[in-house]
């Protein structure tokens, strides 16, 4: 069984490892995202290599403890948050390939200057999350993103936002999902563009 594992496991970690770089991860972020779900099995073949005891009475439990816990809390981090709606006021198609987009700032919303949001658009994938910098200053009434069009998903999102497309009509709604931790120590917001207009 050892050896079986083995050979699967340098498998699992060359697919992992090549869907990890910068091409695959720019091209095809789909492939990148459901490839790095192949931790979980990585973490079960980890398991049943070392169960056999041929050389050392197994230790992975003392690697595997403290991820876990930390994905744990990330996980009940992110079911703890609250899914509000908020209006884009604003889009502008801007040289170098950037995208300009401005969102209404929700009521009693702090932030500090250099936080992140992390973004997805429905139509591109419920679960196809990218993180971009708030370009807004926190005294500012708005929260605005400079999005600058690298890969496939960026470009959609510039393409949506293009004037000539929306013609007159309404910017797509975006779903923000907003998490506070007391004391001002931690804020993450996660908006959802929704594509459909």
């Amino acid at each position: 069984m050892t050896g079986c594992t083995g050979v699967l496991l340098v498998v699992v970690i060359c697919i992992i490892y090549v869907f990890a770089t910068q091409t695959a991860r720019q091209y095809i972020f789909n492939g990148f995202w459901l490839t790095h779900k192949l931790i979980v099995i990585m973490y079960v073949l980890t398991i049943l290599h070392g169960a056999s005891v041929i050389v050392q009475k197994p230790m992975f439990f003392v690697y595997f403890i403290v991820p876990a816990i930390l994905f744990a809390m990330d996980k009940m981090i992110s079911l703890s948050r609250k899914k509000t709606e908020i209006a884009v006021l604003g889009a502008e198609k801007l040289p170098s390939d950037i995208t300009f987009l401005q969102f209404k700032r929700p009521s009693k919303f702090e932030y500090k200057s250099g936080q992140w949001v992390r973004i997805a658009c429905l139509s591109h994938g419920r679960n196809e999350f990218h993180p971009f910098t708030i370009t807004s200053a926190p005294h500012e009434d708005t929260l605005s993103l400079h999005i600058r069009a690298l890969g496939p998903w960026t470009w959609n999102i510039r393409n949506l936002f293009d004037p000539e497309s929306l013609k007159d009509g309404p910017y797509p709604k975006v779903n923000k999902i907003l998490n506070y931790f007391k004391g001002g120590l931690y804020y993450s917001i996660l908006m959802k563009i929704s594509c459909l207009k």
